[in-house]
């Protein structure tokens, strides 16, 4: 190995944009099936790619960060280069980003079949695919800014894909505004980066803040921080801009898994990596990390225990999980953020390509209550999910185990160094590890379990459930097709009542070869792909090789690892006891008042939605209409007022004008013409009547002179 590849790097992302070109500018010219083939052969190019990188660097073919420069503006002083940085986190992610995005190319093939808009996906999904390896690559912050706003816009155009419906069309429109905000305090932070003179280049940064600038003060150091993490909250879906992440289920299901699991909502978690160093600097934003991260992940995993919607439980899963990867961030855990980073990728996209099976399995629905015996009709789809499931739930010896173990690690090694609020920290962690084998049992029972309930009579709840829904629709206004786009519309209604009707009559069965192969391939990902950071059984080169000494080592904790073992086989069991064995006891409980009342919370999301619609977004609609009225009856009534005014003024000068300033101009020249009439014939030019005058006048001034 000669590190041939890290010089050519590039041509990574390049391989997606030639997809998104062709297929955008020539697609007219070929057909479909040309359209994902070269979309899909050029991801796997990248997964070879990518993998040689990864090679070269555990060959030891180049040693440390890798960075390349090429110019790219240059205006008076200002230089601004594009610069690729090739380290070990960005070898490892630029794997795992490549691997996702090809199996789900792959997968799309035979999901995304018959759609009208076919070609235009596999465009969309090729720049996504080219903005995120930008995002993992690129060692600038402006080019970053760059790559992770067409990062945002493919996010825009995929969750409204389905475009005809009202409720995409609202779900596109509140990512976009809710990710901007996030998106704006980043903005402000690269500002106050540039200002203060510290570097925008992410291999500059750890010299620069590994010891704290003498000029820069604490605060700067936290209020760069803090602003910077601003576009990870919004892009990551954190508390309070974590909102957004549920509604954006409307986008096609390889949609979901390619952009909100695996990728790009983790790309906010890969932001706080780079910019690890000035998050570090500062023990308050270190805190406020981890506190957001654990308070979000506890949030959303209780959430996730009512969701009946089989995408809406996985979208709040990834949330919470998003959530420990923060935590682990904030408590120094560095390597665990970055390992769970990687293996919440694999067997969170396993999950939600294997609920795109599954719904398309049971005729496009989704909801799992309709669901069930799945088990025995679809088993590929049901061994790879079960193997996903078991990975997210932190059972041994999977791949979630042992990231997950390492992130309570630090958890556990960060309260017994500092004590105080850090241990609600830990408690919080242990918490959702236990919830989150809760929901994901109960979500194997409702969908594997049992018999298939989609031919079933609709139940009490589901029938509530749908009534609740459709009022919420008509509140806002949420009509499924837009009629003025004509025929499209006409074959997405024949399409909707076929479905319908096919699901009272035909059984689940299993999904194509195009389908089950990624989900083979994902789950082993997902499954296995943690034995690489085994610490427990002595595999410990991961640290090693992901800190760059950015954090501490610390020890494999037998306790902790009992504890959250022990958590997960605890939430398994609960869910069993609640959701598969059915005690009365427990379906008494459930039917308690109290128990009613946190589901009717959970379920509405703590209302926070309401919140931001009856407090931020109508006190916003409310100041826009008082200010709209305010400038219709003050600002306008008093512009009309001074133009009223002005034009009476222009009217009065201009009469003064013509009758006074211009009546006694006329009047001084018209009696200057009567002199002139009256004098005139005295100039006559001839002398005997000059004489005359002459003799006139000494006779008039001879009778006066004698009068007088």
């Amino acid at each position: 190995m000669t590190g041939w590849m890290h010089n050519w790097v590039w041509l990574i992302p390049a391989l997606p944009l030639i997809s998104f070109i062709v297929i955008i500018f020539f697609g007219y010219r070929i057909k479909d099936r040309a359209s994902h083939l070269l979309a899909t052969w050029m991801m796997m190019f990248t997964i070879a790619g990518a993998a040689l990188v990864l090679l070269e660097k555990l060959a030891g073919a180049v040693t440390g960060p890798f960075v390349q420069t090429f110019p790219w503006v240059s205006v008076g002083d200002l230089k601004i280069p594009f610069t690729t940085l090739l380290d070990n986190p960005a070898a490892i992610t630029l794997l795992m980003v490549s691997i996702t995005a090809g199996l789900i190319h792959l997968f799309s093939q035979g999901y995304m079949k018959g759609d009208v808009r076919y070609s235009l996906f596999f465009a969309l999904i090729s720049l996504f695919s080219f903005s995120m390896f930008g995002v993992v690559l690129t060692d600038h912050f402006i080019s970053f800014l760059i790559f992770w706003e067409i990062m945002g816009f493919c996010s825009y155009a995929l969750i409204g894909f389905y475009i005809e419906k009202r409720s995409a069309q609202l779900a596109m429109k509140k990512a976009f505004i809710v990710t901007r905000i996030g998106d704006v305090g980043m903005i402000l932070g690269i500002i106050l980066l540039y200002y203060v003179g510290a570097p925008l280049r992410f291999s500059e940064m750890a010299a620069y803040f590994a010891h704290g600038e003498p000029h820069l003060s604490q605060t700067v150091v936290t209020a760069i921080g803090l602003l910077l993490f601003c576009g990870a909250i919004g892009k990551s879906a954190q508390f309070p801009l974590h909102v957004w992440l549920p509604d954006a289920m409307e986008g096609p299901t390889p949609v979901s898994a390619l952009i909100h699991a695996a990728t790009m909502v983790s790309a906010g978690v890969y932001l706080v990596v780079r910019i690890f160093p000035i998050i570090q600097a500062s023990v308050v934003t270190l805190a406020v990390v981890a506190a957001i991260g654990a308070f979000t992940a506890l949030i959303t995993a209780l959430v996730g225990l009512v969701m009946n919607d089989i995408k809406k439980v996985l979208a709040y899963s990834t949330m919470s999980q998003l959530g420990y990867m923060f935590l682990a961030l904030g408590v120094a855990g560095y390597s665990a953020g970055v390992f769970h980073l990687i293996n919440h990728a694999f067997f969170k996209a396993c999950l939600f390509l294997g609920s795109g099976s599954v719904i398309l399995g049971c005729h496009h629905q989704q909801d799992m209550r309709r669901m069930g015996g799945l088990a025995k009709l679809m088993p590929v789809t049901f061994i790879t999910f079960l193997i996903a499931s078991l990975s997210l739930m932190g059972i041994p010896p999977f791949s979630g185990f042992w990231s997950k173990d390492e992130i309570l690690g630090s958890a556990f090694a960060r309260a017994t160094e500092l004590g105080g609020a850090y241990w609600l920290l830990f408690v919080a962690g242990e918490l959702v590890a236990f919830l989150t084998a809760a929901y994901m049992t109960r979500l194997l029972i409702l969908t594997f379990s049992g018999r298939y309930r989609g031919n079933d009579e609709p139940s009490e709840d589901y029938e509530e459930d749908q009534a609740k829904l459709q009022a919420e629709q008509e509140k806002w206004e949420i009509k499924k097709y837009d009629r003025s786009l004509g025929g499209l519309n006409t074959l997405y209604q024949e399409d909707e009542e076929h479905e319908d009707h096919s699901a009272h009559v035909h059984k689940p069965q299993e999904s194509p070869w195009v389908i089950t192969v990624s989900l083979v391939v994902l789950a082993l990902f997902g499954g296995f792909f943690g034995l690489v950071g085994a610490a427990p059984v002595g595999i410990t080169w991961w640290q090693g090789f992901i800190t760059f000494g950015h954090a501490h080592h610390a020890e494999v904790n037998w306790l902790v690892m009992g504890i959250s073992t022990a958590m997960a086989l605890g939430g398994v069991l609960t869910g069993y006891l609640i959701w598969g064995a059915k005690f009365a006891i427990f379906k008494q409980l459930y039917r308690t008042r109290w128990v009613r009342g946190l589901q009717a919370v959970l379920a509405n999301r703590y209302y926070i939605d309401h919140f931001y619609d009856g407090v931020i977004i109508r006190g916003f609609t409310m100041a826009a209409k008082a200010l709209w009225v305010f400038d219709i009856w003050v600002v306008d009534l008093m512009v009309n007022a001074v133009g009223a005014g002005t034009k009476m003024f222009s009217y009065a000068y201009a009469w003064f004008d013509l009758w006074v300033v211009d009546g006694l101009v006329n009047l001084a020249g018209y009696m200057w013409l009567g002199v002139k009439r009256c004098i005139r014939p005295l100039q006559s030019g001839y002398l005997q009547h000059y004489m005359l005058v002459l003799l006139i006048a000494a006779v008039l001034f001879w009778v006066v002179r004698y009068i007088f």
